[in-house]
């Protein structure tokens, strides 16, 4: 399994960190409670409280899609509070997130799209199995 990465990073508006804070709060509940093929969430806020960088892990490409069509009235209501500095997507993006990716990188956002060409995953049940009978038959 192949898992899609996509990292944020958002200028905060002068003296909107609180209102920033209490929308992040909203959308980690919904993200926890609801969010489909979402595997990770972090958030991370810069020394200054002037950036927030967000961490999704998702199941696939396809679960990023429908996570931006999922999270749409938040991402609006933050447009006000933030503004994007910088997208970064781990694997090749779905129809809607590429023409998202599309229309920050025409406004000047800067913008990181790599597809893998190796590694592993250790998430759900793919963590137990092969690897661990490849390893004792090597060993052997």
């Amino acid at each position: 399994m192949t898992v899609f990465v996509l990292i944020t990073t958002h200028r905060i508006a002068p003296g909107a960190s609180a209102e920033v804070s209490a929308l992040l709060g909203r959308y980690e509940r919904r993200l926890r409670d609801e969010g489909p093929g979402l595997l990770v969430f972090q958030a991370h806020l810069g020394d200054h409280d002037d950036r927030l960088t967000l961490l999704h892990v998702f199941a696939d490409a396809e679960a990023a899609d429908v996570h931006l069509r999922f999270v749409a009235p938040l991402l609006f209501e933050a447009s006000s509070l933030v503004r994007n500095a910088r997208i970064e997507a781990y694997g090749k993006p779905g129809p809607a997130l590429q023409e998202a990716i599309d229309r920050n990188a025409a406004s000047g956002v800067t913008v990181l799209v790599q597809q893998p060409v190796a590694g592993f995953s250790r998430t759900g049940s793919s963590r137990a199995g092969s690897s661990r009978a490849g390893s004792s038959r090597a060993a052997r």
